[in-house]
């Protein structure tokens, strides 16, 4: 039996913390109650104006303006087996528009919007699954990290985690997180339109986890939990330029701003976010954002950082130039992921199923939330 190290528990929340409820498809037009400060950021009050309750495991959003669709990963359950599945839903209402299967469970989710073929990862499979829209979703397989192998070494298989997309040169980047204490996360550099491996980046760190992609596609920045670390990698060829520290606890999830060339990074042990320089790690500002603090988006058009309190249930909203709190929204139970719509000003937050195993208590989740003026 494999032994789990502190690091690869902490990994493990990080990827698939939250329990399942299977319920039935319901969509809510009320609001829920949220919390409301100035700033200069936003000219109108944000809130949630829509929810639907879903069912399975959801994990990562992807927004598709072309049909103004909302893309879900549906990750399952501890014990679940058999296919995956992306709930397709009207960006509008949230109502279920269809359903995709596909041959594994998925996390981690991005769209090509100029091929039209959305990419999800499969962490406990080890691939990466490709779907073509608007082809009957015709799905493709890619093996990534041999899992059998390295289940028969009796050691954790590097998982498949965060997925960006350079749309520009038809790539995919896909983080692997390595459990061990030795750092053996990698980045995997697909080819998107003849869906091979090109290369693997290796020897990253420990627990590499958020990833995100410069406009001009020449670099990557990438959170490594394990070493505390942000990285800063040449996409061409996987040579690590610069590593910093992230400013805070067990960094996790980190998003770029080219008006700024910042990067914000969520650091969930210290519920803080990180300002930081992009060309040489620089902290520039600490904001505090919750307790265990998760995922991170800017919309740089409104000048707003949206960031997911995991634990207190909550999305919270800042000025990016003050960095002043802009507004605090529930989102119960346990908000996960985002996905911004800056055409629309809106933004799409999935929130999973609260389980603690130590009192039993549960909180219904498996929710999607629309959050717009």
């Amino acid at each position: 039996m494999t032994r789990r190290t502190p690091l690869a528990q902490a990994l493990r929340v990080a990827l698939f913390s939250g329990g399942v409820m299977l319920l039935g498809l319901a969509t809510v037009s009320s609001p829920i109650a949220a919390a409301q400060t100035a700033s200069t950021a936003t000219a109108a009050a944000l809130q949630v104006t829509a929810q639907a309750q879903l069912e399975g495991g959801i994990y990562e959003l992807a927004y598709d303006p072309a049909d103004d669709a909302l893309y879900v990963a549906v990750g399952g359950g501890r014990g679940d087996s058999g296919d995956g599945r992306i709930f397709v839903l009207d960006a509008d209402d949230l109502s279920l528009e269809r359903t995709i299967t596909t041959p594994n469970y998925n996390h981690g989710l991005a769209l090509n919007h100029a091929s039209r073929v959305l990419y999800a990862s499969n962490a406990r499979a080890g691939t990466l699954t490709s779907v073509k829209l608007g082809t009957g979703d015709e799905t493709a397989i890619l093996e990534l990290s041999d899992v059998e192998a390295a289940r028969a070494r009796e050691e954790r298989p590097v998982q498949p985690r965060k997925v960006v997309v350079d749309e520009r040169n038809d790539l995919v980047y896909v983080s692997g997180v390595g459990f061990n204490d030795e750092g053996n996360s990698m980045i995997w550099k697909v080819d998107g339109g003849a869906f091979t491996l090109l290369d693997t980046f290796d020897g990253l760190g420990k627990g590499l986890t958020g990833l995100a992609l410069s406009p001009d596609g020449e670099r990557l920045y990438a959170t490594a939990m394990g070493d505390g670390q942000v990285l800063v990698i040449d996409s061409q060829n996987g040579e690590v330029i610069d590593r910093f520290a992230s400013g805070g606890e067990r960094p996790i999830n980190v998003a770029y701003d080219p008006d700024g060339n910042r990067l914000f990074v969520t650091n969930m042990g210290s519920g803080t976010v990180s300002v930081l320089d992009a060309s040489d790690g620089e902290v520039l500002h600490t904001i505090e954002a919750g307790e265990m603090a998760l995922d991170v988006r800017v919309d740089t058009e409104r000048q707003r950082l949206y960031v997911t309190n995991r634990q207190g249930g909550t999305v919270e909203v800042f000025d990016t130039q003050d960095y002043a709190q802009v507004s605090e929204l529930e989102a119960p139970p346990m908000p996960n992921s985002l996905e911004i719509d800056a055409a629309n000003d809106r933004v799409f937050v999935s929130s999973r199923t609260y389980n603690n195993r130590e009192t039993g208590e549960t909180r219904q989740g498996d929710i999607v939330y629309t959050l717009s003026p």
